[in-house]
């Protein structure tokens, strides 16, 4: 158990509705101005519905209002410890599109004949001169794709001297935990600055 400090805030169920038919690809940030403490909180709707209400409150959709839970540790200022989720945010669609060029990839890396050196290695240089430019790797909020980043960098170095009949084994994990991302994501990211006791041990510095 843990205590979180939080506003409440009362929203109509039918801007819920709206947000959850949209999906998780766009985040919808409510942001909540509190004129007694002087201070703006936010938090992600399509986060909050997928991981907070519809498991908690399965059947919201069949009341007209629903009271939300803003954590106060979501405060919106110009301090860099406040902008750290609102940046996260909004690399989401980045992340997404991300995502479906690594699974694509990893699959065609799966299908190429590994006898044949000329043709992995040239798919092999075009696949990672995509990725690479992806507007993702310096997510400092998320450090594992740092991790995979210079991997990848690695890996187009060393493609000329690499043993080629080792290259296999180091290329296809590598493409596999790419693919991996996207379910850590999920899993972990989207429940990010939540009011849920996994957000209060991974969302902030403290």
């Amino acid at each position: 158990m843990i205590e979180i400090e939080v506003i409440k805030f009362p929203i109509d169920t039918s801007l819920l509705l709206t947000v959850q038919s949209m999906g998780s690809g766009i985040p919808v940030i409510l942001f909540v101005v509190s004129l007694d403490m002087r201070k703006v909180f936010f938090v992600c709707l399509n986060d909050l519905i997928d991981k907070v209400i519809v498991p908690e409150d399965p059947n919201f959709y069949e009341k007209e209002s629903k009271v939300i839970n803003v954590p106060v540790k979501n405060e919106v200022s110009r301090l860099h410890e406040h902008l750290v989720g609102i940046k996260f945010y909004a690399k989401r669609i980045k992340f997404y599109s991300a995502f479906m060029k690594f699974i694509y990839q990893e699959k065609e890396l799966h299908y190429l004949d590994w006898s044949d050196r000329d043709s992995v290695l040239t798919t092999l240089r075009h696949f990672i001169g995509i990725i690479s430019r992806f507007d993702i790797w310096d997510a400092q909020q998320w450090r594992i794709v740092q991790i995979y980043y210079h991997r990848i960098l690695e890996l187009e170095r060393g493609l000329e001297t690499e043993d080629f009949d080792l290259l296999y084994h180091k290329v296809i994990p590598l493409w596999e935990g790419l693919t991996t991302l996207s379910r850590n994501y999920e899993e972990m990211c989207r429940e990010w600055f939540l009011p849920t006791y996994l957000a209060q041990l991974t969302s902030y510095p403290e």
